[in-house]
């Protein structure tokens, strides 16, 4: 059995990206390929990655924005956490370097994720783009922010009706759920 491949994609917005991939680089080298590195968010790029796992160096919000681009094809993600919360970058920098033959060679480790796709359709009929999350999506009423009116369907079975602000539709991953 082949090692498995791995792309590297970091947050350019983050100062210690470049030395800590250098770092994940070194203590993959010889042991696994490494297709890609990529300090760019970019949809388009991320689209067209072909690698059996994504170690994705930031916070909550890149993960988020690598698994968005990366869903029609989902690869499995470890996020490495240089951001603030850390629900979904479970890993430190040395926590990963240290558990990475087991991280990289365990399949059984890794954990589907449930994802929420929402339509609006306006009372006049026109449907919106639908849009597809991983943690959550909000509903908000525009301005003139008055109450808005909502009805809900699930896999086109009517839920409920309901008046007001806005709402939240959560899953059960990332800091919305908690």
């Amino acid at each position: 059995m082949n090692p498995p491949t791995v792309a590297i994609i970091g947050n350019p917005d983050k100062t210690l990206v470049p030395q800590v991939c250098d770092k994940i680089s070194r203590a993959l080298a010889g042991r696994y390929s490494i297709t890609d590195t990529i300090f760019d968010l970019h949809p388009g790029r991320l689209q067209q990655l072909k690698t059996d796992y994504l170690i994705v160096l930031g916070g909550d919000g890149t993960i988020l924005a690598v698994a968005r681009a990366t869903i029609a094809h989902p690869i499995p993600i470890i996020g490495v956490n240089l951001g603030k919360l850390g629900y979904l970058a479970e890993f430190s920098v040395e926590s990963l370097i240290q558990q990475l033959d087991q991280v990289l060679m365990s399949p059984a480790l890794v954990a589907q994720r449930m994802t929420l796709q929402m339509q609006i359709e306006r009372f006049h009929g026109h449907r919106e783009t639908p849009v597809v999350a991983i943690n959550d999506v909000v509903i908000i009423a525009g301005p003139p922010h008055r109450m808005i009116q909502m009805e809900m369907s699930i896999d086109g079975r009517r839920l409920t009706e309901m008046s007001g602000d806005g709402l939240i539709l959560s899953s059960p991953t990332g800091s919305t759920a908690y």
